[in-house]
């Protein structure tokens, strides 16, 4: 076999060894890990939060993987029903519209911390306490200034967080590609 084609050889086997390395690399699904920061908040960003779907939330050193409650019916249920939560557990809350939105205590067996945000940013935050059957002790709370996402999380996050008004919210999201 003379040089040249050796060469020639070579360079075949480099642009089909390059060929299937393109093909591999675009056309393979990956996993895309994406920090998206919510100040402010796009419409965009909104939308590609699904219903029922966990993401982790960071807030100040607070992490929560809190699951998104967008529905009506996911919305309603909250986190009522459940006896225990974990201490990086919650449940996002996701309005299209920033409004003074209730949240009620009846059938919540944890008390909890409402952490109220507009666009992204810590508006207010109120304490719910656990529903008490015997009692009937339903609690209603509001936040004072209008808001379009409530983070629900276990009671005491807030103060050993140090979380405050003003504070701005993370989301980090997997995302097929």
């Amino acid at each position: 076999m003379e040089k040249n084609e050796k060469i020639e050889i070579f360079l075949l086997v480099f642009l089909l060894l390059v060929a299937v390395g393109f093909f591999l690399f675009f056309m393979m699904p990956k996993a895309k890990i994406t920090l998206m920061e919510m100040s402010p908040i796009s419409k965009n960003l909104m939308e590609q939060l699904n219903d029922g779907e966990v993401v982790k939330v960071y807030l100040n050193d607070l992490e929560i993987n809190a699951e998104i409650a967008e529905t009506t019916a996911k919305k309603t249920k909250g986190l009522s029903n459940i006896t225990s939560l974990g201490e990086n557990q919650g449940m996002l809350f996701l309005f299209s519209d920033s409004k003074k939105y209730t949240f009620w205590n009846k059938d919540t067996y944890i008390p909890l911390d409402l952490i109220w945000l507009n666009n992204g940013v810590v508006v207010d935050i109120t304490y719910l306490p656990k529903f008490d059957k015997s009692k009937n002790n339903i609690v209603i709370v509001k936040p004072k200034k209008d808001a379009n996402l409530v983070l629900e999380v276990k009671a005491g996050a807030v103060k050993k967080s140090n979380i405050k008004v003003g504070d701005v919210i993370k989301i980090k999201k997997v995302t097929e590609k």
